[in-house]
């Protein structure tokens, strides 16, 4: 008994001083890869690295479907920052690693605990390394005697601190024989310091960071966040005397005075059947009314009332959405899903659904009016893929009502549309794509020029190919621009300040290695190297 505990103590060990070590190691990679240079290869290089040592510790993962398909977007949202190299590419390919490596040391099926578990694994990881320390130095039995060293050392530094700044503010005569201590030290000491690049120490701490995050798993959270109990449909339970549903108490208007049992049912279905038929009734008259004004007007291109239907109804009208769902949650939990008399609740409810779909569908309508009016902007670009988030959601409470799902069911499918949505997203230049359709369309709309030319350097070219057309909307204006590192905003008109830009890109091209290619910088720089203007 005493040779099996010794053997999994020192196996403990072991293991983290493995771990520790591959932290290292991609802490020190990071900060080979990643220091003065832009994001692009250098995070291929540092992925593959990663990867590489997650799935070394836990190879059986890769027979699991769920990180066979994290793997496979995360690999997809890599391919985008080589070709895009946008912000939004960089941020989904980092999300998705992180996604994939808690997938990886931890049985979970949903990207909303996985998200959650690397989430407190990163607040946790301070500990967790030094808890990694501890484990790899001694074994478990000699951490007393170690943690009492701690403490003999640590209590009396603490007070030798406090006293010492509490004499420091006392004694003018103290306070100066520190000054000139100070001075000296610094004086034969100084270069010392001088040597040591401390932005790139804590660049390394960085790393160490992510790096630790990434490859230490937390037991906290292995014994914690878990969906082994969590199933995707509902079973029948018998409800406690103390279980309350509150938001049904709420709609009903007797908290606390509820029955119980088949009379409790019988009374939400009628409370939840009376409530969606009024709903139904309210959403149909403004379903018809989106109808004749969106679906059939004529004169939808109204500025006016274009604004007031997007800027102030579109908002309310996804809230209304949201809290819809919410609704329908509150009605459908529990025992009232296998209610036999709940059938008419239930064919109410899906009315009720299917028109919120329709809503949906009329704000984005709106969306596509205001785009064909005003051009792309990101918050154009985005609703439509929060409305398509939406309508997923929306079939998938339908599903749930007609098969019985539970909502974590639910969630998990949103989590991983969500995911999808945003995995999908990176796969476009959206600046590139904005002012090819903006600038494509001078004439029917107005070109927000303030707008198009604080988009990322993608832009340049075609802001250059289109200049011509924009000289009658950027005459006697001035653009601010910012040399990196400095707050002060120089402002150019419009010919100088692409020239300016241009420059800032050939210049920062310089600045940076190898590791920094990609496909996207690569064909920016031909285009401006192509430029006549830029070559005068």
């Amino acid at each position: 008994m005493q040779s099996a505990l010794i053997y999994t103590q020192t196996n403990i060990m072991n293991t983290s001083r493995l771990k520790l070590l591959l932290t290292l190691i991609c802490a020190t990679i990071f900060n080979l890869v990643f220091w003065n240079e832009k994001v692009a290869l250098n995070l291929v290089i540092f992925d593959l690295v990663v990867v590489a040592i997650i799935f070394s510790l836990y190879p059986d993962r890769l027979r699991h479907k769920t990180v066979l398909l994290t793997l496979a977007g995360h690999v997809f949202a890599l391919t985008m920052v080589l070709i895009h190299n946008t912000d939004l590419s960089v941020v989904v390919a980092g999300v998705s690693l992180f996604l994939l490596a808690a997938f990886a040391q931890y049985s979970l099926r949903s990207v909303l605990f996985a998200f959650a578990s690397m989430i407190v694994q990163a607040g946790l990881m301070v500990a967790e390394f030094a808890e990694a320390i501890v484990q790899s130095r001694k074994l478990r039995k000699k951490q007393s005697k170690k943690r009492k060293g701690i403490n003999m050392i640590a209590i009396p530094f603490i007070l030798l601190i406090t006293f010492f700044v509490i004499y420091v503010q006392a004694s003018p005569a103290f306070a100066k024989l520190f000054v000139d201590f100070t001075e000296m030290f610094w004086k034969y000491f100084g270069r010392i310091f001088e040597l040591i690049s401390w932005s790139r120490v804590l660049f390394f701490l960085a790393g160490l960071y992510i790096s630790g995050t990434l490859v230490l798993r937390n037991r906290i959270v292995k014994d914690n966040i878990s969906e082994d109990r969590m199933n995707d449909s509902l079973v029948r339970a018998r409800q406690s005397k103390k279980e309350v549903n509150v938001f049904y108490a709420l709609l009903a208007g007797i908290p606390g005075m509820l029955p119980k049992g088949t009379l409790a049912l019988k009374n939400k279905t009628n409370i939840g059947l009376y409530s969606f038929v009024l709903l139904n009734v309210l959403l149909l008259v403004i379903n018809i009314t989106d109808v004749n004004f969106i679906w059939m007007a004529d004169n939808y291109g109204d500025d006016a009332l274009m604004s007031e239907l997007v800027h102030e109804g579109t908002e309310i009208l996804i809230l209304s959405i949201l809290m819809a769902i919410a609704v329908v949650l509150v009605f459908f939990d529990g025992n009232i899903n296998f209610y036999n008399k709940s059938r008419i609740l239930r064919i109410a409810a899906m009315i009720w659904l299917v028109q919120n779909v329709f809503l949906t569908v009329s704000v984005f309508m709106r969306d596509l009016y205001y785009i064909d009016h005003y051009g792309l902007a990101y918050k154009r670009i985005a609703l439509i893929f929060f409305l398509f988030v939406v309508i997923t959601g929306l079939i998938s409470v339908m599903i749930k009502i007609s098969y019985r799902k539970s909502n974590y069911y639910l969630f998990r499918v949103t989590g991983n549309i969500i995911a999808f949505v945003f995995i999908i997203s990176v796969s476009v230049n959206w600046d590139l794509e904005i002012a090819k359709y903006n600038l494509g369309r001078i004439g029917k709309i107005h070109p927000d020029t303030e707008f198009l030319v604080n988009l990322s350097d993608d832009v340049l070219p075609v802001l250059r190919q289109y200049e011509a057309e924009l000289l009658p909307y950027v005459k006697h204006k001035q653009y601010a621009v910012r040399v990196p590192g400095d707050w002060i905003k120089d402002r150019y008109e419009f010919a100088d300040y692409l020239l300016f830009r241009e420059e800032q890109v050939v210049n920062a091209e310089k600045a940076h290695t190898w590791m920094s290619w990609n496909f996207a910088d690569q064909r920016l720089l031909a285009a401006i190297n192509n430029s006549k203007r830029f070559n005068r």
